[in-house]
C-alpha cells in the first residue's frame, strides 16, 4: 500500500444548493488534512455546525466520480458525484 505523509491544509469551501427554484450559497473555511493513499487523495475534516462531523472527500486518480462521506450521530452518509468537468481545485 502506498501511503504519502498527511497534510494540514486549509479548506475553502463554497456549496450552492438550489431546490424548489431558490438558490442558497453557503461558503465556510476549515483547517483539515490531505493523504494520498494507493491510487486516491483523501481529504478530512470536520463540519462544525451544532456538533463536529469528521467528512472525508475520496478523489480517486483514475475514476468519473467523487465520493463524500459523513458520519454525524446514528447516521453515515455515502454521496458520490460524478466529474464532468473540473469542479475543483487543489493546491498542495
Amino acid at each position: 500500500m502506498h501511503r504519502s505523509r498527511n497534510q494540514q491544509i486549509k479548506i475553502n469551501l463554497s456549496t450552492q444548493i438550489e431546490q424548489n427554484s431558490e438558490s442558497n450559497t453557503f461558503e465556510f473555511e476549515v483547517n483539515g488534512s490531505i493523504v494520498e493513499i494507493n491510487d486516491a487523495l483523501y481529504i478530512r475534516y470536520n463540519e462544525n455546525n451544532n456538533a463536529s462531523v469528521p467528512v472525508t472527500i475520496k478523489i480517486p486518480r483514475n475514476s468519473e466520480a467523487i465520493q463524500l462521506t459523513r458520519k454525524a450521530a446514528g447516521t453515515h452518509t455515502k454521496l458520490f458525484f460524478l466529474i464532468k468537468a473540473k469542479l475543483f481545485q487543489l493546491n498542495i
